[in-house]
């Protein structure tokens, strides 16, 4: 289902600065679970979630029995040993048969499009948890084709993906490939254009001194302001973050409701 070597092997260095990107992913990862189900959530675990930041920062808005990280790169758990002591580091994957643990909760962040099978992965997933909280990024957007069709090297899915990325998808995609495993609670898109701190962040890390880059972030930034956020992440990409139960449960998603209200809930 996903190239185990490749993980193994594959840390980025930069996931050791990344405290405020673990930030901002455990603000809307809380902030998509309605409060009712919060009190049923005491054992916690993420699939492939490097250092474990995630579920660090997540512990800081309510305290949880268990927080296991399981990840595949003895890099990135070694480092997750020294930076967040609070989350149990695992190297190991949870779907192996040899584990046979549950979880109140699983988080798979940025997580199923690296699975050549997606669908056989959360059906997995599905026999370890009763909820799951996701993020997805939604990367099938316009201006990744146009990227794809008129650069010299394009990135490519599949094997040579430099992040191990076998799919993309739309919001829509998304929402269709979550409902054939799980119910859908509550969700809503995100684009990073609403965290101007984090954006400032991340364009100053990945494009410094690149003038050309910093004017087209801006535009960016002027079109994200004109229009509706479901028209900018059509044309630009960005997020969904979500909360399901598995399907025994009572659904009590509204389908047509994609523009959901997005608002951290005030947790400090």
């Amino acid at each position: 289902m996903y190239d185990k070597e490749f993980y193994e092997n594959w840390f980025r260095e930069s996931d050791t600065k990344d405290d405020i990107g673990y930030q901002n992913n455990a603000k809307y990862l809380y902030s998509v679970i309605p409060t009712k189900y919060l009190d049923k959530i005491n054992k916690v675990a993420e699939i492939g979630g490097s250092t474990g930041g995630n579920l660090f920062y997540i512990g800081k808005y309510k305290y949880f029995q268990t927080l296991d990280n399981y990840e595949l790169s003895e890099d990135a758990i070694n480092l997750g040993k020294e930076r967040y002591l609070i989350v149990n580091q695992i190297h190991a994957n949870l779907l192996e048969e040899t584990i046979h643990k549950k979880y109140d909760l699983i988080i798979l962040s940025d997580i199923v499009e690296h699975f050549k099978d997606d669908n056989g992965f959360l059906e997995q997933v599905k026999t370890r948890t009763e909820h799951i909280a996701l993020k997805m990024p939604i990367e099938k957007a316009i201006y990744t084709q146009l990227k794809r069709n008129f650069s010299k090297n394009p990135v490519v899915l599949g094997e040579n993906h430099p992040s191990g990325h076998y799919h993309e998808y739309t919001v829509g995609e998304t929402l269709k490939l979550i409902k054939n495993h799980f119910e859908i609670i509550n969700f809503f898109p995100y684009s990073i254009q609403q965290d101007k701190e984090v954006l400032e962040y991340n364009n100053a890390r990945y494009h410094q001194n690149q003038k050309i880059k910093k004017i087209f972030y801006m535009m960016q930034r002027l079109f994200y302001k004109c229009v509706p956020l479901s028209v900018f992440i059509s044309v630009f990409g960005g997020n969904v973050f979500l909360f399901a139960k598995t399907k025994s449960y009572t659904t009590t998603l509204n389908e047509n409701s994609y523009e959901s209200d997005n608002n951290c809930r005030d947790a400090t």
